[in-house]
């Protein structure tokens, strides 16, 4: 009984072989289409044609049913939802929404394509027409079928910021710095960076957006604020970093913190974890200046005047700070915001003292 069965498999298995190679199939171009056309026209056996092919049941399956209905058949087996015109409009959304910085997310795609695929161009139609649907898998479908789509996940760039990197901003920014650098002529070892980050990268904001595959993934606007930490670092231009301060969100520092503080790290707890004016205070009175006094002495450059470069945060207003910036003679200039000019309402405070 076995054997009878395995040498009708062996059969089946050459039957379906020899009509693979006929030139009626072989217009077909993927194994899947060509096994799904020869079980459609009763030549073999669903059963054999999974064995042979490789393939899913399910998808086979399918490829079937699709031939049946005079349907093309995807890639993956499954019958095309949007074809034709719909589908050359499709394709030509995704283009312009990646090229005007939309984020087309896959939900956003999944949602373009439904609204195109239940749009009537008839008029006069009068019969209600059952709407379809549009699911992620078939999305992502699409995107394996045409090569010149691509899914990534989007680069996370603030929206302001992005928004003041233009030319008009920068150009008398870059102006003004560069007539100041020439007026007291800064050695490198005193020009510096004050930049904060976060250290905790929000999953909730990522996501896989859809765009031309010649082209660069679209951006997503970052949460104005969320629990995390924050780190301050800060840099001379010759490239040495001076003690970091990490602002941990909680009351008191955890002990397991304790082993990670150093010369050149320290902790402080924050219940906000963010910089506000009583944190930045502190940090510029008691970490920033004196470490810059001490850079100056240490170099032999007491005379020399120095360069602070920061950005125009809320947490900079406060007059004790720039009063100390002055007296220290440490000149501050603030980066291009896109709600100030160039000379930033922090670089006016500096000058009023």
């Amino acid at each position: 009984m076995k054997l009878l069965v395995k040498k009708k498999a062996e059969a089946a298995q050459k039957r379906l072989k020899e009509a693979m190679s006929t030139l009626h199939y072989r217009k077909y171009s993927s194994r899947l289409e060509r096994i799904a056309h020869i079980v459609n026209d009763n030549v073999d056996r669903l059963v054999d044609g999974v064995k042979y092919g490789g393939i899913s049941k399910k998808s086979l399956e399918h490829a079937v049913k699709a031939i049946k209905n005079g349907r093309p058949i995807a890639k993956v087996g499954y019958p095309q939802i949007i074809s034709g015109e719909k589908e050359k409009q499709f394709l030509e959304e995704v283009a312009i929404e990646s090229r005007s910085g939309t984020s087309l997310t896959l939900r956003k795609a999944r949602d373009l394509m439904e609204n195109i695929i239940n749009d009537s161009e008839e008029e006069g139609e009068n019969e209600e027409k059952i709407k379809k649907t549009v699911t992620l898998k078939t999305i992502y479908a699409f995107i394996k079928r045409h090569p010149e789509l691509k899914s990534s996940l989007p680069k996370q760039v603030d929206i302001n910021r992005l928004a003041a990197s233009c030319q008009k901003l920068l150009k008398p920014w870059y102006t003004e710095l560069q007539s100041l650098h020439d007026e007291n002529k800064y050695p490198e070892e005193l020009i510096f960076n004050i930049d904060e980050s976060s250290l905790r990268i929000p999953t909730s904001t990522r996501g896989v957006v859809v765009h031309p595959a010649d082209e660069q993934a679209g951006f997503k606007k970052t949460a104005e604020r969320m629990p995390n930490a924050t780190l301050v670092a800060r840099k001379a231009a010759d490239g040495i970093s001076l003690t970091s301060v990490v602002m941990w969100p909680s009351a008191n520092l955890p002990k397991e913190l304790t082993t990670l503080l150093t010369p050149s790290l320290d902790i402080w707890p924050n219940t906000k974890s963010w910089m506000n004016k009583t944190s930045f205070k502190k940090y510029a009175l008691t970490v920033l200046v004196p470490a810059i006094i001490d850079r100056r002495k240490r170099i032999l450059k007491e005379s020399h005047r120095c360069l602070l470069l920061l950005d125009s945060h809320s947490s900079r207003a406060d007059p004790t700070i720039w009063r100390q910036f002055k007296e220290t003679e440490i000149d501050v200039f603030t980066f291009v915001h896109t709600l100030y000019t160039y000379r930033s309402r922090w670089t006016e405070a500096y000058l009023q003292y």
